[in-house]
């Protein structure tokens, strides 16, 4: 390869690589310009913003630490079908000893 070509060649890759380096630098400006934004929107909460404090954004809601019941929810299956001992003292079906 003459030196002429090997010149060429050299500038021709330095000039691809120039364009590449204003390209990464262009992203680099963007990301960093969304980081900016992100940034302020996170430090934000109800102290410090308009939202009242149930609508704070990026706040994870609490899980219950209560562990599932087998049970069926709702009242008990026997007090529906009588009542309760006040109840039936009050009503006379059952007198106290």
């Amino acid at each position: 390869m003459t030196p002429e070509k090997r010149l060429i060649e050299l500038e021709q890759e330095n000039i691809l690589l120039k364009q590449q380096l204003k390209q990464r630098d262009e992203l680099i400006v963007q990301l960093q310009q969304r980081l900016e934004a992100l940034e302020k929107r996170m430090s934000k909460d109800n102290h410090n913003s308009h939202l009242p404090p149930s609508s704070d954004r990026f706040v994870r809601q609490p899980k219950s630490l209560r562990a599932k019941s087998d049970k069926k929810t709702g009242a008990r299956r026997d007090t529906q079908e009588r009542p309760c001992l006040r109840d039936r003292l009050w009503w006379g079906i059952v007198t106290s000893t």
